[in-house]
């Protein structure tokens, strides 16, 4: 589900669609799950912290 928001967001900026405002807590929400995501792969792995 991640990597398809990520997609998705990814294909809306390529495209230069506008952020409308009531998507920013969607983009927020987002913005964190990755920072999580990131943070636990360089607990796992120290090297990607690089």
């Amino acid at each position: 589900m991640l990597l398809e928001e990520l997609e998705d967001l990814r294909n809306e900026l390529a495209h230069a669609q506008d952020i409308i405002a009531a998507r920013w807590s969607w983009l927020v929400d987002l913005a964190e799950e990755v920072e999580s995501l990131l943070s636990r792969a360089e607990e796992f792995d120290p090297e990607m912290a690089r």
